[in-house]
């Protein structure tokens, strides 16, 4: 411990890495070792959001994704639509804006490169799904986990087990994870059904203390981060969206809290801020490209079937 104090007293402490959006930076940065809980109320955006966060760290930094998300299984949707945020155009001929077929290929290239599906055939407990994570960490330099939701993991609660006991155990495990395995550990969790409304009709403010399985999972937590459609209950297509950032552990290293609003453009399927979004910056930023993570020389797993990138029959690269 005295070596590592040592080390953050001569060099700096270990402090979050940018976004790539400045205005998210103020409020949250990537940290691995940090257990981030991502929550909202249902088909409000915050996978979304969480998605092209992930997106940004793949395509400035290089940085690789593993994802546990059995309701966007199979996984073809999925990847057509962080391909539209990628490109910024339509993957479906219904449209107008439609990408061409070399943007198409090009765009499925780099996520199948950088964007790793876990989906165990049977079991989807965490000791399976941890295994797997460990081999996407070291076979492949993967930076960042994500379990999307939180209930569809196989939960293994003890016989007399209390809920709020049982969450807190487990993410404990979460947190040992991330750790151990210097990667950012992303859980995505509901919010209870709201049931009551602002004097416009719309929800109230999604928060840590709404959380389904209760109040364990901010305290376990590193950062607690919300997306939220502030209009949705009275104007669903106005594309609002507010990013709240609700609980900050470490704020002098990754944050503060804070809220920050921002549109969501179907057009280009991205978030926008003042009209502009952080895929703008494309060369600047790809000039500064970070280095990305060394994988071990020792290891020798092959690719297994629970890990599904884009269909090779699909895309013949």
């Amino acid at each position: 411990a005295w070596d590592s104090m040592l080390d953050g007293f001569r060099n700096g402490k270990k402090r979050g890495v940018t976004t790539h959006i400045p205005e998210i930076d103020d409020l949250w940065t990537w940290r691995t070792g940090d257990v981030n809980l991502w929550t909202g109320y249902n088909n409000e955006g915050k996978t979304t959001f969480l998605n092209q966060l992930l997106l940004l760290r793949a395509k400035f930094d290089g940085e690789k994704c593993g994802i546990f998300s059995p309701e966007n299984y199979p996984a073809d949707e999925f990847f057509d639509d962080i391909i539209h945020t990628l490109v910024g155009k339509s993957t479906d001929p219904f449209f107008t804006n439609v990408m061409s077929e070399m943007e198409y290929l090009n765009a499925a290239q780099f996520i199948n490169d950088h964007f790793f599906i876990v989906h165990p055939d049977e079991l989807f407990d965490l000791d399976t799904l941890f295994e797997k994570f460990k081999y996407l960490v070291r076979r492949h330099g993967v930076r960042h986990v994500v379990f999307d939701p939180w209930n569809q993991i196989d939960h293994d609660m003890k016989s007399g087990e209390r809920e709020d006991l049982y969450i807190s155990r487990t993410m404990t495990r979460f947190k040992r994870f991330a750790i151990d395995n210097d990667v950012s550990m992303n859980i995505v969790a509901h919010q209870n059904t709201p049931r009551e409304t602002d004097s416009a009709g719309n929800y109230l403010q999604p928060n840590k203390y709404n959380l389904k399985g209760g109040g364990t999972f901010s305290d376990k937590a590193d950062n607690v981060l919300a997306v939220w459609r502030q209009f949705m209950r009275t104007d669903k297509f106005n594309p609002a969206v507010r990013f709240i950032s609700e609980k900050i552990k470490k704020q002098r290293l990754v944050g503060h809290m804070g809220e920050m609003d921002m549109i969501f453009d179907r057009r280009t399927n991205r978030y926008t801020i003042n009209g502009r979004s952080a895929f703008d910056d494309d060369v600047e930023k790809l000039k500064s490209r970070q280095s990305t993570m060394m994988l071990s020389p020792n290891l020798d797993f092959e690719k297994d079937d629970f890990v599904a990138n884009v269909d090779p029959d699909k895309f013949p690269f």
